[in-house]
């Protein structure tokens, strides 16, 4: 294999290997599931599979095909993914790239140098909203003029629902390749939304679901790296299945654990200071990213469902955050109405509002009362809008 770091998912690999081994590669492949399930590795395996000068049961991935194809630079993989417009007008052979910025170049190399080592590496360039139909243009024009040297020649698409965004002229323009694919020419489609892929495209595409890795393989990857354990498990259950966020959130732990601080004084105290600053975090959070303001609330998530864990069960081993264990058994003894299930609704609504761009401060001040009421024991109450209409 070229990745020592990366989680096989091995039925999947077996199909891919059985398909090699019997001549029965489709044309084209549609790689799809949660980001940081391993899409983009598995691809790049499969590609060194088809190249490699020396594997029987895998790629080598030490002849130089194996070494190419992993920096990206080996003749037969093309790399397809979206980029800027830019305002450089393109000319006939001229290739996309040469319409980035020096900056954007730039950026683009160390990703793709980042991947070389990680495969969970994101590849992607400041601005970049769309596949531009230049990009495919130029695919077409090379690979039919070309023949790959001796293996496969492999066309990686990444994010390749963005074919289709803000219109589906790219998408057009691959689908009528993959309708008439030349020899030995394997195009693998990965994306984390296929919904947003054209029916057409994904007709003409062999597809391949890569689930969500599991708790404990993440765990298991995070403590193979030197990870303390009660580290890795809380950063595991926080991944939800993406070992790419995982590993980012290896070097978080401090702020996760001020995080906490802030959810847990805010939703246990009428202290404006406290509810202030909880306002101002998310605020902060939802400017910097979607991404960021949803681990935020998928570690208020957790602490409260450690609290449900530990409600039903005080002697429980599934609680995530172990060294908080004392702290819940105090707020349980002094807490015996609280619902712990309603607090977990009214977090994930807020979060889904908030997403929807409702009005930041009403949505927190709303979690706020109605965390309050659920940690007393007081039912939710529905706002009753005929008896409120029969006394005006």
């Amino acid at each position: 294999m070229i990745y020592d770091n990366l989680v096989l998912h091995e039925k999947i690999w077996e199909l891919l290997f059985t398909a090699h081994h019997r001549e029965h590669i489709p044309h084209a492949y549609l790689f799809y599931g949660p980001p940081g399930s391993g899409k983009e590795g598995h691809a790049l395996e499969l590609a060194a599979l088809l190249n490699c000068q020396n594997g029987e049961k895998g790629p080598c991935g030490h002849c130089a095909a194996c070494k190419q194809i992993r920096s990206f630079q080996h003749i037969n993989v093309e790399l397809v993914l979206p980029l800027p417009r830019g305002k450089k007008e393109l000319r006939g052979n001229e290739s996309p790239l040469q319409a980035l910025t020096e900056k954007g170049m730039v950026q683009l190399r160390q990703c793709m140098a980042r991947m070389g080592e990680d495969p969970y590496a994101k590849i992607e360039v400041d601005g970049a909203k769309t596949i531009i139909i230049q990009s495919i243009r130029d695919l077409k024009r090379r690979i039919y003029l070309s023949h790959p040297d001796d293996g496969w020649r492999i066309i990686l698409v990444f994010d390749a629902d963005q074919l289709c965004t803000p219109q589906p002229e790219a998408a057009n323009a691959l689908l009528k390749i993959l309708e008439e694919p030349p020899d030995r020419t394997l195009f693998i489609l990965i994306t984390s939304r296929i919904t947003r892929m054209l029916d057409t495209i994904r007709s003409r595409c062999q597809q391949i679901y890569f689930p969500p890795l599991s708790t404990h393989t993440i765990q298991d990857d995070l403590t193979e790296q030197g990870i303390a354990e009660a580290s890795a498990r809380v950063i595991a259950h926080l991944a939800g299945g993406d070992i790419r966020l995982a590993r980012r959130l290896v070097d978080t732990m401090d702020s996760l654990e001020k995080d906490l601080e802030i959810i847990g004084r805010a939703a246990f105290s009428n202290n404006l200071e406290h509810w202030q600053r909880l306002l101002k975090r998310v605020g902060d959070l939802k400017k910097q990213s979607s991404l960021e303001l949803s681990y935020f609330f998928r570690s208020g998530l957790t602490f409260f469902r450690d609290l449900l864990v530990m409600g039903e069960n005080p002697d429980s081993q599934a609680i995530v955050f172990i060294d908080w264990k004392d702290r819940y058994v105090a707020v349980l003894q002094k807490y015996t109405q609280a619902d712990w299930s309603a607090c977990l609704d009214i977090l994930e609504d807020t979060l889904q509002n908030i997403k929807a761009n409702g009005y930041l401060p009403l949505m927190g001040l709303t979690m706020l009362f109605d965390l309050q009421d659920a940690i007393s024991g007081k039912p939710a109450q529905t706002f009753q809008v005929d008896r409120w209409l029969a006394s005006t």
